[in-house]
């Protein structure tokens, strides 16, 4: 520097070049903080943005950054509305790290080829903001779903098989449709009789204690408890949970209904109340299910002629010095499982010849 001052320097070794002047003494306060962190000289800076100028490598900012970081959002938004709600939460967020990484490769291809600065910063926050929104929304309505589930369903199913319809809340409604069910009615015999005999809490008494031991039977075998009919119980199998084997849960929940009488009768006779005996009926076929009723009151139930004959099985039973009266098609479904033939009837309402039968134990 000296040298070129005194002009000892030929002018000839500058024609052409870019001199630049400056010093690197801290004491001289030409010190520069630098995008890097480290503290550089002044003239080094210019150096730089001179260099990028000749070499056609100056770090830019794209011109079309805000247009583009809305397009990427919007995009982003829509396809996470889109897929969030169809696809399992891991599946999501394998989505996100993929659009993030899209985001990430993109930057740096705009860096490397076109010395483009993209700002990513704020379009991963809009990313993960819109994820977190799509999570809430998401969960608002699995949660709504359970509940649903559990408002159309928990009065009639067990517990069990809540919880596995609550998995996949969207494939269980109430509207009706035609199911292969096995359909279970249970009544007191001589009930009449008996109620003529007690006060209005006796019976109360003696009501509510049959209506729940035997309706833990069918709980505790997977059924579903349709409804109470006076003094009668009515259950189906096969819906809203299709089970393969629900012949043989139905017979199994008949069997133990006769053995929770016994230990029924028990409690009662402790209270000075009469023993009583029941009678039941099953039947497996094709039945209507489905959210039934009129406008004022409606109740998740079944109907057909198989129902049908469920009942005027239960109403059979009486006439046999059995507890259990099921049909062939029970039989014929239940492969594993000794059954007695009884008799060979026309139902009342029906035309042929059947042949009814009770388990044997």
């Amino acid at each position: 520097m000296a040298d070129i001052l005194a002009k000892q320097v030929p002018p000839a070794l500058l024609k052409n070049k870019i001199v630049l002047l400056g010093t690197s003494t801290p004491g001289l306060r030409d010190q520069r903080t630098s995008p890097s962190g480290s503290v550089i000289p002044g003239v080094e800076l210019h150096a730089n943005i001179i260099d990028g100028i000749l070499n056609h490598q100056l770090i830019g900012v794209a011109e079309f950054n805000p247009l583009l970081l809305l397009l990427f959002t919007l995009i982003s938004a829509c396809l996470l509305a889109v897929f969030l709600p169809v696809v399992s939460i891991y599946r999501a967020l394998l989505m996100v790290l993929l659009i993030l990484l899209l985001l990430l490769a993109g930057s740096v291809l705009l860096w490397q080829v076109y010395w483009l600065e993209l700002p990513v910063a704020v379009p991963l926050a809009n990313l993960l903001l819109i994820y977190w929104l799509d999570s809430l929304i998401a969960y608002r309505n699995q949660t709504n779903s359970r509940h649903h589930i559990l408002n159309m369903f928990g009065q009639y199913v067990p517990q069990s098989v809540l919880n596995i319809m609550i998995k996949s809340p969207d494939n269980y409604s109430m509207q009706s449709k035609d199911a292969d069910l096995t359909i279970l009615f249970c009544d007191i015999r001589h009930f009449t009789r008996i109620s003529r005999q007690l006060t209005a809490a006796q019976l109360a008494l003696l009501l509510n204690n049959y209506f729940d031991s035997l309706s833990q039977s069918i709980i505790n075998h997977q059924g579903t408890l349709d409804k109470y009919i006076g003094d009668a119980i009515m259950a189906f199998w096969g819906n809203p949970i299709y089970i393969e084997n629900h012949p043989e849960l139905a017979v199994q929940a008949a069997l133990d209904m006769v053995q929770r009488i016994e230990d029924l009768n028990v409690f009662l006779r402790s209270q000075n109340l009469p023993a009583i005996e029941i009678g039941i009926g099953v039947n497996t076929g094709t039945a209507r299910v489905g959210n039934m009723g009129s406008s004022h009151r409606r109740t998740y139930t079944v109907i057909g002629d198989n129902v049908n004959i469920a009942a005027r099985l239960e109403k059979l039973s009486k006439h046999y010095p059995v507890t259990i009266v099921v049909s062939e098609a029970v039989v014929e479904a239940c492969p594993g499982r000794v059954f007695r033939a009884l008799d060979q009837v026309v139902l009342e309402g029906g035309e042929q010849l059947i042949t009814v039968y009770t388990p044997v134990l």
